[in-house]
């Protein structure tokens, strides 16, 4: 295993306010498809991407790192439990949550709503293969008609938690195939790409609810946080460094060159930010995170919003108005559920 030195000492208190801010990024940048209000600035101004999907590289990129690190420290069995325990319970509650929500929003009557197939299958998506989105009657006057849009990444992340103990479990966790499998991803993707596929046609499914070409974009942020945590003691992290790449993703055209900076500089910009000095507010708050419970309420309740107010908000005041919403049952979710669920991984706790 790859030891970690004084010159590449990632901060886990930096880790939560990137997903934080990653989590409350894909709020603001789901508020425009919601509202029908076109693109976000996000995707009109930096190109590559929307805002939520730099937001879930993002959260790739730290996945990638933290899992790895989380295997790398326990053995198979309690890598799984740990997993689980990350993901089910705050996952469970959430399609509850839609669930009950849905039910004063569906057109359809209460006791046909509540055994209908789709809602008995939103109730299971703890199972992760695959997730639902959607509820019966259910914001059908919305421009989107999904209930919980966002879940379609769960199973994507839940896949590769999976990959990594069977690489392990014949010897391939290790730095070697981590500095071979950033490159062959990249290039996978690009060849992909060449052969038409997009983010129509995404080349079928590789498991069920993980579609070809998603997977594989987000298997490269998540191999760079792989190969961050294996080589993360060759790897100098420095500001000029940091700053040509941020320059050079603002500013760089629109096209084939952008892609690969994209995939390039963002792991790099994210291990860099999360190797800092924590400022103090964010030390005081440590032990506080609401990135998963930010990112399981926003979509529901987003919809929600859209449909009490039939559509009279904009994108702006659609974030305003959901943000401070989210944020509370994100806290709810945290003290409630995730916490007490965390704490039965025994007395190995990071937060990954």
């Amino acid at each position: 295993m790859c030891s970690v030195n004084a010159r590449f000492q990632p901060n886990d208190n930096n880790f939560n306010v990137l997903r934080l801010f990653a989590a409350l990024l894909v709020l603001f940048s789901h508020s425009f498809p919601l509202t029908a209000a076109g693109g976000d600035p996000v995707a009109i101004y930096l190109g590559n991407d929307t805002g939520g999907g730099w937001a879930v590289s993002l959260f790739f990129v730290i996945s990638g790192y933290l899992v790895s690190r989380s295997l790398a420290g326990r053995g198979g069995f309690e890598y799984l439990k740990a997993r689980f325990l990350r993901i089910v319970p705050g996952l469970a509650v959430a399609s509850l949550f839609t669930v009950v929500l849905g039910a004063f929003y569906t057109t359809l009557p209460l006791v046909e709503y509540l055994r209908h197939p789709l809602t008995h299958a939103h109730l299971m998506n703890w199972r992760l293969f695959p997730v639902t989105w959607g509820l019966p009657g259910v914001f059908e006057g919305n421009p989107s008609l999904a209930a919980n849009g966002s879940l379609w990444t769960l199973p994507v992340e839940a896949f590769f938690y999976l990959l990594l103990p069977v690489l392990a479990a014949f010897a391939l966790f290790n730095r070697y195939l981590a500095a071979i499998a950033y490159p062959s991803l990249l290039l996978l993707f690009f060849l992909l790409n060449g052969i038409g596929l997009d983010y129509v046609d995404q080349g079928g499914e590789v498991f069920p609810g993980v579609p070809l070409l998603w997977s594989v974009r987000m298997a490269i942020m998540f191999s760079a946080g792989t190969l961050f945590f294996f080589w993360g003691d060759h790897i100098t992290l420095s500001w000029p460094t940091a700053a040509i790449l941020s320059f050079l993703l603002v500013l760089a055209p629109r096209g084939a060159v952008t892609s690969p900076i994209y995939f390039i500089a963002l792991p790099y910009l994210v291990m860099w930010l999360g190797t800092m000095r924590s400022w103090p507010l964010v030390s005081r708050y440590q032990k506080l995170d609401l990135s998963y419970g930010t990112y399981l309420y926003a979509y529901p309740v987003q919809q929600a919003i859209v449909a009490a107010s039939h559509q009279t908000l904009g994108p702006y005041w659609l974030t305003v108005s959901a943000t401070p919403i989210v944020l509370i049952l994100a806290f709810l979710s945290w003290s409630l559920v995730e916490k007490p669920s965390l704490r039965l991984k025994g007395p190995w706790r990071r937060r990954e």
